[in-house]
């Protein structure tokens, strides 16, 4: 019998829960591009509850249709928004797949069905690989952010909070009538 070593199940846990955070992170980055790139404050209404790989589809699909970019920024955000989507699938792999774990060797691997097939792909992922998925992540995310920065206006990146400031304000204005 094999014993089992439930240190690398914590360690593994604290890696998994890391990955979760940043990956929301990243998902709240790919929704203030999606409203920069549409330039409206009404634009936070569609990105709300989108999944990370719709947005990073829409970005991509506003980013080649933009007449305003030049050429090095749209490259910059393509480019960036290429690195969404596979730090999004290293994600979606990790948080969507079974998890097993636990073995000797501290290894994770994740199980996931596929449409119209009932094989699964299994993935192993060490401590090591784990680690760099979580890296990938920020690194998207961080990539993201100064492609946007570099290709709009501060103005026009803030214009997603417009929204919510202006319905703050209405709120007050209402509350003390």
């Amino acid at each position: 019998m094999v014993a089992i070593d439930e240190s690398s199940d914590d360690e593994s846990l604290r890696d998994l829960g890391l990955l979760t955070v940043r990956s929301s992170k990243l998902e709240a980055e790919l929704r203030d591009a999606f409203c920069a790139l549409v330039g409206s404050k009404y634009a936070v209404v569609i990105a709300g509850g989108q999944a990370a790989s719709w947005l990073i589809d829409q970005c991509q699909a506003l980013v080649r249709a933009n007449l305003e970019m030049s050429v090095a920024h749209k490259a910059a955000m393509t480019a960036a928004l290429e690195e969404c989507r596979e730090a999004n699938r290293q994600r979606n792999s990790l948080i969507h797949g079974v998890k097993y774990g636990g073995w000797p060797s501290g290894r994770v691997f994740t199980a996931r069905s596929r449409k119209g097939t009932f094989e699964e792909t299994v993935e192993s992922w060490t401590a090591e690989t784990l680690r760099a998925a979580v890296s990938c992540i920020s690194a998207a995310r961080f990539a993201l952010h100064e492609a946007i920065g570099d290709s709009v206006s501060h103005e026009v990146r803030m214009m997603m909070y417009a929204l919510h400031e202006e319905t703050r304000a209405r709120n007050r204005s209402i509350d003390r009538s």
